[in-house]
């Protein structure tokens, strides 16, 4: 399938092949916001249209960060939010994937293995040592399916919430507190 190189990534798929009821992934545009949104809304995740735009903007500027989408007849249906990682003790940055949604109603499709597959290509790129899957939402869900995709469990982080930042802001909604989390 032809493409075009973005951020050191073969985007997939062209207007015509999704046009053609194919799939095409490619990186995200501010007006994807609104499908992010549902997205997001799908796994109990509330942000205003504002900071999804304000996020999407700033990733689409920054050379570590990038958020995939892909489309199935030109219809947002999943996204994947990718990082780069410095780390002070190893030479190469790690990949981290903080989100990976897919509408409910196209699960059973491989977009999220084709998302995964799309963030381990610029990852490689971008020449990271390991990737790593964030998965606060629903973890029984997704947990087999990254198993299933060659990802291992690995529970050897620490985490503590800031006390300054679990208030809940009406413009940005629930800023640190995943939905489930106590």
């Amino acid at each position: 399938m032809a493409g075009t190189l973005a951020h050191g990534l073969l985007v997939t798929g062209t207007k015509e092949s999704a046009e053609k009821n194919t799939m095409n992934i490619r990186v995200a545009q501010v007006n994807d916001a609104e499908r992010i949104e549902m997205l997001n809304a799908q796994i109990g995740v509330s942000l205003s249209l504002s900071i999804i735009r304000e996020k999407l903007a700033h990733m689409r500027a920054s050379n570590n960060d990038l958020v995939l989408v892909a489309e199935v007849c030109g219809l947002v249906v999943g996204y994947a939010a990718l990082h780069l990682q410095p780390v002070f003790f190893q030479d190469q940055p790690n990949g981290r994937v903080s989100s990976l949604v897919i509408d409910e109603t196209f699960r059973e499709m491989t977009i999220g293995t084709q998302l995964l597959d799309a963030a381990r290509s610029f990852f490689n790129n971008k020449q990271c040592c390991r990737v790593e899957v964030s998965s606060p939402f629903h973890p029984d869900d997704a947990g087999g399916f990254y198993l299933n995709v060659g990802y291992r469990l690995t529970p050897s982080r620490y985490l503590r919430l800031i006390a300054s930042q679990q208030s809940t802001d009406s413009d940005r909604g629930n800023v640190c507190r995943p939905a489930g989390w106590q």
